[in-house]
């Protein structure tokens, strides 16, 4: 199974999507700034992919309209499940307010790909049965 790495560009700040090849996906702010949010160091935040960036997991309220953003990560996953039909991957949200975002998403994912949800405090794991 192959991973992917791939930034956005939204209202002036850059954000990566991380697939690994064992199928952990993450989602982050990695830079730029806006009337929202201004980059801060975190001993916390942890280093991104090849370009030696910071992850920024706490990003909620950095953007104004965050729907266009949601629709293109989704995009990009549903084109990974759907091209690489992985027998398993998994995400998890950082903050109660992305969980009830990422949990409504877990299920449309679930459901659109024919896989067994089981989520797991913040986690959403994502298991196909073979037949």
């Amino acid at each position: 199974m192959r991973g992917i790495s791939k930034t956005y560009k939204h209202e002036r700040l850059r954000f990566e999507l991380s697939i690994s090849q064992a199928g952990g996906i993450a989602f982050a702010l990695t830079g730029g700034a806006n009337k929202h949010w201004q980059p801060e160091y975190d001993p916390f935040d942890y280093p991104g992919s090849d370009t030696g960036e910071r992850y920024i997991t706490d990003d909620t309220g950095a953007v104004d309209n965050p729907i266009p953003l949601i629709r293109r990560v989704l995009a990009d996953i549903y084109s990974w499940v759907g091209a690489e039909k992985p027998y398993y991957f998994s995400f998890y949200s950082t903050t109660e307010r992305k969980h009830r975002i990422y949990k409504r998403l877990a299920s449309r994912i679930a459901e659109r790909f024919g896989y067994q949800l089981c989520a797991d405090g913040r986690s959403f794991h994502f298991y196909r049965t073979v037949h």
